[in-house]
């Protein structure tokens, strides 16, 4: 068999495993799985007739090693019939020059969305000459847009101010009217506390008189009792 020979990173064919093989000399033949791809390494000693074939792993392209040509299978180039033709639009759009437009593009975008710092007037000839519309429409373009802007900043700030300003409002008359109530359920209450003891000193009242009045009845009926008793002659049994 022949020896490792180092790659040069062209093959100009891939490969396949179609079967596993285990190697017999692994410091010259890989080992290897169905479905594992190789490239074929550069190999001057090589011929199309040979069983063997010198390979490397796309992942490891400097070591390269020999593997049975039997066992793999050779992955064909695909015709240019189905390859996808590059179109008038895709060509211009990946060309250097379409790329450095788009990036001045970009640029320009940046620079005109920007707010201005200082007017440079230019001689509106200029921009005549070239087709475009005046540099002043320009800036007068921009200015109102960055003033539309403005004001529409304002004015979304003025509103959430005064929405802020009205649910403010609004929790302070809700709290004001839950603090009233509170006030006149205490009222209510020391009222009603005030009533009831007003009530439990007449009730206390009358019945200090009702026990005085019955104290009174006994003495009346103590004294008409001995009155009889006199009348009869002190007999017991009365």
């Amino acid at each position: 068999m022949p020896k490792n020979i180092a790659p040069k990173l062209m093959g100009s064919r891939t490969f396949i495993a179609a079967q596993p093989y285990a190697a017999d000399d692994p410091s010259n033949e890989f080992s290897f799985e169905i479905g594992e791809r190789f490239i074929e390494a550069n190999n001057p000693e090589a011929s199309p007739d040979d069983a063997w074939v010198l390979v490397y792993r796309p992942s490891a392209p400097a070591i390269s090693k020999y593997v049975p040509v039997d066992k793999l299978r050779e992955e064909k180039p695909v015709s240019s019939k189905y390859r996808q033709p590059k179109t008038l639009s895709s060509t211009i759009s990946n060309s250097p020059s379409t790329q450095v437009s788009a990036a001045n593009a970009e640029l320009v975008s940046v620079i005109s969305t920007a707010p201005a710092t200082k007017e440079v007037k230019v001689p509106a000839h200029s921009s005549v000459q070239r087709g475009g519309p005046p540099l002043s429409t320009v800036s007068e373009d921009a200015g109102s847009r960055l003033s539309d802007a403005a004001s529409s900043g304002v004015a979304f700030g003025g509103t959430l101010a005064s929405t802020f300003k009205a649910i403010l409002e609004k929790h302070e008359a809700y709290f004001e009217n839950v603090a009233k109530k509170r006030e006149e359920s205490f009222a209510k209450i020391n009222s009603s506390i005030g009533e009831a003891s007003a009530e439990l000193v007449r009730c206390r009242e009358r019945n200090t008189a009702i026990r005085e009045q019955i104290a009174e009845l006994d003495n009346m009926i103590a004294a008409e009792r001995t009155r009889w008793r006199q009348l009869a002659g002190d007999r017991p049994d009365l």
